[in-house]
């Protein structure tokens, strides 16, 4: 797993389209899979290090920016695993493009009602903050398209 301590090399992971300012980590980590994500956490609880998880930055909460402790990057877990047109159901990394995951569901016959503001909006962003756009209106929230999760927690 890469792991980046050089602040000129994250220094863009302490911003989002909040314009929050005064973020900082000592480190920013890119887990590739499920076992390295929960390594990461396993270490980052045994240090009592506090985590912020960080998506596309495209949000307008802040949510990304860290104000101590470590940035969980998910950029790297970022595939549309398979999508079932029998089952209507289609399996994502949070670090999948929401782009993608319509473009691939639209490919096998299904539609994918979340179409938050941001065109390059990710995954598991879009369901951290339940972000789905306009379509809202009338297909209901990012929620409602989410069967299940897959978590990885630090123990």
């Amino acid at each position: 797993m890469l792991i980046k301590k050089d602040r000129s090399a994250i220094e863009s992971y302490f911003e989002d389209s909040s314009n929050l300012k005064g973020g900082y980590a000592e480190g920013v980590a890119f887990p590739e899979d499920i076992k390295e994500l929960s390594a990461f956490l396993a270490d980052a609880c045994k240090r009592r290090a506090p985590v912020t998880v960080s998506g596309g930055g495209t949000a307008t909460t802040g949510a990304r920016i860290p104000f101590g402790g470590l940035l969980l990057s998910l950029e790297k877990m970022n595939s549309v695993i398979g999508v079932s047109k029998a089952l209507k159901t289609a399996t994502a990394e949070a670090g999948a493009s929401v782009e993608e995951l319509k473009a691939k569901s639209e490919n096998n016959g299904l539609f994918y009602a979340s179409h938050p503001t941001e065109k390059w909006a990710l995954l598991g962003g879009t369901v951290a903050t339940n972000a789905s756009g306009a379509r809202s209106f009338k297909y209901g929230p990012t929620r409602r398209q989410v069967r299940r999760l897959k978590m990885a927690l630090s123990d």
